[in-house]
C-alpha cells in the first residue's frame, strides 16, 4: 500500500509541476502578445488598398503627471528580469520556487509606476499562496490575481519593446 501512495504522490506533483509550466509558459506567450500589438495610428482602408493616418495634435510631455522613474526598456532590470528565460525570476518560477518568485516580484516592485503597486502586491500575495501549497496554482487564474498578471503583462509587453 505504502508503494502505490508514493506512486500516487508522485503523479500528483508531477501534474502539479506540469501545469505551472504549461501555466508560466501561457504567461510568457500572453506577454509576447501583448508586447506584439500594432496600431501606431495608422488604419487600413475597407477594400485593404490605401492607407490613411490621421493627426489629431501633438502631445506635450514635458510636463504633466509623469511617474519618476528610471528609464524603461529592453536593457533595464526589470525588463530583462522578465523577458529572460535565464532570469532569477523566471528560472525560479520554471524550478516551481514560488517563493523566491514572489521575493523577486517585491524586489522589482521599485520598477514599476504608482499605479501598478497594488498589482504587484496582488501578485506577491498570490505567488505566496502557491509558495505554501502548490496546489494553490490555479488561484493566479482567479480574480484578483489575473487582473494583476495582466496588468503587469500589458505595462511590460509595452514598456520592454
Amino acid at each position: 500500500m505504502t508503494e502505490g501512495t508514493t506512486s500516487e504522490t508522485a503523479n500528483t506533483l508531477a501534474t502539479v509541476r506540469l501545469r505551472i509550466v504549461l501555466g508560466l509558459l501561457f504567461l510568457a506567450i500572453a506577454a509576447a502578445v501583448a508586447g506584439c500589438g500594432g496600431g501606431g495610428g495608422e488604419e487600413a482602408g475597407a477594400d485593404g488598398g490605401e492607407t490613411t493616418t490621421e493627426t489629431v495634435g501633438e502631445t506635450d510631455t514635458s510636463e504633466g503627471p509623469v511617474d519618476e522613474l528610471a528609464p524603461v526598456g529592453p536593457d533595464t532590470t526589470l525588463c530583462r528580469e522578465v523577458t529572460s528565460t535565464s532570469s532569477e525570476l523566471n528560472l525560479a518560477a520554471s524550478n516551481g520556487d514560488f517563493a523566491t518568485v514572489a521575493k523577486r516580484w517585491r524586489e522589482l516592485q521599485t520598477e514599476f509606476p504608482d499605479d501598478l503597486q497594488p498589482h504587484i502586491d496582488t501578485l506577491v500575495e498570490g505567488y505566496g499562496k502557491v509558495a505554501a501549497d502548490p496546489n494553490q496554482y490555479s488561484v493566479l487564474g482567479t480574480s484578483p490575481y489575473k487582473e494583476a498578471v495582466d496588468a503587469v503583462n500589458t505595462y511590460t509587453g509595452s514598456a520592454c519593446d
